[in-house]
């Protein structure tokens, strides 16, 4: 494959032949790069300067060409022009027998190797006809050679060096994102932990001994919530965190194969037929207890007969964590909350590869603005939200969407809800809050 080469050395690629044009005198010259420049093989050779420089020659002239066997000196006789360029130079010479057309070439023809440590570059070929090469000129024409081949070194080196760079970047932002992302999925137990630790305190009785573990726990707690938030101004003050998603860094780009999602360690791993239910019964408990304390409603509807589906658990939790989450979170008091699950309508009794089991999250809270919406599952964005009192880092359904993904599930979003079925909790006309369905691919076990 031709690695591409800058700009830069194009335009010295020319200057030089439209050199040997001007000050020597030559009829036409070409100036080839290896498509392997660094393997010690000579492989084909792509032309990436012509003089003289005509649309037909360029345009007919490109595809790429072997060198002939044999030794170097043995390229001074052959034919290394584009044909058109050697149709345009015959002469009489050219119809001479093979042993005088050699000789001729040998004369009027240079052909010099840009080489590096004994490894091929490239090389220039550069012809007239009217009168042979003088050393005076062969010598000038070795510079233009040495030239181009140390030209050719900087420029790919330089190249490597940038590729180099922006393949460390992408590392980087890449671990960047991982950091992220365990530091967010960190503050959900966090959170239930102090609300838990709170409740807790409300309810032993006064001179209670257990009242002083209890407040050490909290304080605990708020340490490690300062921690983390000395964490998030340490990593937003570094040059990779002010940037803000859609700005591009200066940097070279790089070719690279499509990237997997950003999900956290074993997320895509161990998928396997789990119960639906053993992950929602925790989580429904703990947000139960939250719902409480912030004087919430929270509703429950899950059916003890579905079916198994297929996901990793650890991954499906954080899924669930999350979506429970954002619903306590952005809930007004008074407001309500209701987790539902049950088969997708119509997929009963389809094969068991098309069935999907729905999970639906559902709120009374302050709804997405249809801006929002398509953008609501990129990192890092928060929307409306942004300019509000509620604190967020907009990884959470970022990070929800791509853990689905490499279970073969998917989410959407409704705002005002829209529940998969009738809901008695949700009057059919809200105006306000958000439905989250998750739809999850059915076990065939």
């Amino acid at each position: 494959m031709f690695t591409p080469t800058s700009s830069e050395f194009m335009a010295l690629c020319r200057e030089q032949v439209c050199f040997l044009t001007r000050g020597l005198g030559a009829a036409s010259s070409v100036v080839y790069l290896s498509d392997r420049p660094f393997d010690g093989e000579a492989g084909k050779f792509v032309p990436v300067a012509i003089e003289p420089e005509t649309g037909t020659h360029w345009s007919e002239h490109r595809e790429a060409i072997e060198l002939p066997q044999g030794k170097h000196h043995s390229l001074e006789a052959a034919l290394l022009l584009p044909a058109s360029l050697d149709r345009a130079l015959s002469t009489d010479d050219f119809d001479r027998p093979d042993e005088e057309r050699r000789v001729w070439l040998e004369g009027y023809q240079i052909v010099r190797p840009l080489t590096h440590e004994e490894a091929i570059l490239g090389f220039l070929v550069t012809r007239r006809q009217d009168r042979p090469w003088i050393d005076r000129e062969r010598e000038q024409i070795e510079g233009v050679a040495r030239t181009l081949a140390l030209a050719c070194i900087l420029d790919r080196r330089a190249q490597w060096w940038k590729d180099s760079y922006g393949q460390q970047q992408q590392l980087h932002d890449r671990q960047r994102d991982l950091f992220d992302n365990l530091l967010h999925q960190l503050r959900n137990p966090l959170s239930a932990l102090k609300i838990f630790g709170k409740l807790l305190l409300k309810r032993l009785k006064p001179g209670d001994t257990s009242q002083n573990f209890v407040q050490n726990i909290l304080r605990e707690s708020e340490h490690i919530q300062e921690l983390l938030q000395q964490f998030d101004r340490v990593m937003d003050e570094s040059p990779a965190g002010r940037l803000l998603p859609g700005e591009v860094r200066e940097i070279a780009t790089v070719v690279t194969p499509a990237e997997e999602p950003i999900s956290l360690p074993a997320a895509g791993d161990r998928v396997e037929s789990i119960a639906l239910a053993s992950i929602l019964e925790p989580a429904i408990a703990s947000a139960r207890a939250i719902a409480d304390d912030r004087q919430l409603q929270l509703y429950d509807r899950v059916p003890l007969d579905l079916p198994l589906v297929r996901a990793n658990p650890l991954a499906l939790r954080e899924v669930v964590d999350n979506l429970i989450d954002n619903a306590l979170k952005y809930t007004p008091a008074g407001g309500c909350i209701c987790i539902e699950a049950g088969m997708e309508a119509g997929t009963e009794d389809a094969p068991f590869s098309t069935r999907s089991l729905l999970l639906a999250i559902s709120d009374t809270g302050l709804g997405i603005p249809p801006e929002d919406l398509e953008h609501l599952f990129e990192r890092r964005y928060r929307g409306v939200q942004a300019q509000g009192d509620i604190p967020g880092t907009g990884l959470g359904l970022a990070i929800v969407q791509n853990s689905l993904t490499q279970m073969g599930g998917s989410i959407e979003v409704f705002s005002p809800p829209r529940h998969p079925w009738p809901n008695p909790n949700f009057p059919a006309s809200l105006s306000r809050g958000t439905t989250f369905v998750v739809r999850l691919p059915v076990s065939q076990a």
